[in-house]
């Protein structure tokens, strides 16, 4: 008798399972525990966002200036 494996879908976790689980820890969520961390929320999202941006900003950068000669009409400036 041949033996199965059980492969694990990726996409079927992130589109059938998680959605659920995300949405019974956000239903059953006591609003005043919410409120109470709010702002502890608000700072994560906020430098989150900000690290973010910096790290992107910068490797945009670094590969702009290595697949781009100086004289490239298609290289980025720094202003765009």
């Amino acid at each position: 008798m041949a033996k199965k494996t059980i492969e694990f879908s990726e996409s079927g976790f992130f589109y059938f399972i998680l959605p659920p689980i995300i949405f019974a820890a956000g239903y059953t969520l006591k609003r005043r525990n919410f409120v109470k961390n709010l702002s502890y929320i608000l700072l994560l999202g906020l430098i989150g966002t900000i690290i973010s941006m910096v790290v992107l900003s910068i490797l945009i950068i670094k590969f702009n200036n290595m697949l781009y000669d100086s004289e490239d009409p298609n290289k980025l400036t720094s202003v765009e």
